[in-house]
């Protein structure tokens, strides 16, 4: 069973060292799918091997990254892919142990196109909510990091946390730059309500 993890927890929050993309994916220039609280990497296990061809068919090739706070079960989850790979089938699935908020930007994860944040835990107390893993800081890190029409997917059981992930993310601005008209509003605390919409 995963461990609630305190991401405030001075280890914790010291950045992680990127790995060496080409040593852990076969092909480094695939666009690249990260999963941030991935727990045991069970859902980019089954990308990556049983639901392989759904996932593609849907999404096309990905190298599949797992962000995970709590290192046991990294190690584990990279064990099962190790023991899984054979001759090197799988080539495209790699698990990480880090605070995503600490260590995403010095990454330097290649070519971002796809990022879920699936059932992240709630921190449902008021006290820790700070704890929890899409913050404005992440959103704005992530943003940073993706590539033009990449895809961020947020669920959550909790819909209150649900409706605070969409918040954080509809209130980052997506084209980076300010508007005359966002300094305006800024300045005198008026909302700006903003959505970006993608075709499929």
């Amino acid at each position: 069973m995963k461990k609630m993890t305190n991401p405030m927890a001075a280890p914790h929050r010291v950045p992680v060292e990127a790995p060496d993309w080409p040593t852990v994916f076969k092909d480094p220039t695939l666009p690249t799918f990260i999963d941030v609280g991935c727990a045991k990497g069970r859902f980019l296990q089954r990308a990556a091997t049983v639901d392989r061809e759904v996932f593609e068919a849907a999404h096309g090739r990905h190298n599949l990254l797992g962000l995970e706070i709590y290192p046991p079960i990294v190690e584990d989850a990279n064990l099962w892919t190790r023991t899984h790979d054979g001759a090197g089938a799988i080539g495209n699935l790699h698990f990480v142990a880090c605070n995503a908020n600490v260590s995403l930007a010095g990454m330097r994860v290649p070519n971002v196109r796809m990022v879920s944040v699936l059932f992240p835990d709630p921190w449902s107390r008021r006290k820790h909510a700070g704890r929890r893993v899409v913050t404005a800081q992440f959103v704005n890190t992530l943003a940073s990091a993706l590539v033009e029409g990449a895809r961020v997917y947020c669920c959550s059981d909790v819909r209150p946390l649900a409706a605070e992930m969409q918040a954080l993310w509809l209130a980052a601005n997506p084209m980076g730059v300010p508007t005359e008209r966002d300094l305006v509003c800024e300045s005198k605390w008026r909302p700006v309500y903003r959505f970006v919409v993608r075709r499929l």
